[in-house]
């Protein structure tokens, strides 16, 4: 909890600049302080990193477009995506560095190259995968979210009253759809 109350400068900062100067405009060291803002207060390793890179896009997608429906966001981040800079994928790169670091895993960070767009990173990446984390994380942003869209549309459906049961239900029928997705992806 301390680590999700933690990035929402970060987020609040950039749904601030997208809204005062208009997308696109670089944003991703909102990413890397997210990141690193993450780790205030409190022990333990890179448990939002994960979560900090799925976010982004999508937020980047609602505020820039004005959207509130999902669905529409979620159609509007592979265009999001492709108009962000070079500069933001170094941002990124710095940010996923910074994730493996504050965990321990310096031996995991990656030499940073600059890339036309943050799609285009997470294709390389993608392509270059070994460990199935890896690929199911750099896939779902890659195929624009094929797991969050069943979740979406799973829940839509989910009739319990129960939050709490309800998610479980949903987290249960993916475990069944993908049952080699590793935990923390679905998480």
């Amino acid at each position: 909890l301390t680590a999700g109350v933690n990035i929402g400068d970060a987020f609040e900062d950039l749904a601030n600049k997208i809204q005062k100067l208009g997308f696109p405009c670089q944003t991703y060291q909102f990413c890397y302080r997210a990141q690193a803002d993450s780790k205030k207060n409190r022990r333990g390793g890179r448990v939002n990193q994960g979560i900090i890179e799925f976010l982004f896009p999508l937020i980047i997608a609602q505020i820039s477009n004005k959207l509130t429906n999902i669905n529409q966001i979620i159609e509007n981040v592979p265009n999001v995506l492709k108009k962000t800079t070079p500069e933001d994928t170094i941002w990124l790169q710095r940010m996923q560095n910074l994730a493996f670091e504050m965990s321990g895993y310096q031996h995991r960070t990656f030499v940073i190259q600059e890339y036309p767009d943050i799609l285009s990173h997470y294709k390389k990446r993608m392509e270059n995968s070994v460990k199935p984390s890896d690929k199911y994380h750099n896939n779902e942003i890659v195929s624009n979210y094929p797991t969050l869209r069943f979740m979406i549309k799973t829940l839509s459906q989910c009739k319990n009253p129960s939050i709490s049961e309800s998610m479980q239900f949903v987290y249960d029928k993916v475990r069944q759809k993908e049952p080699n997705m590793p935990y923390g992806i679905i998480a």
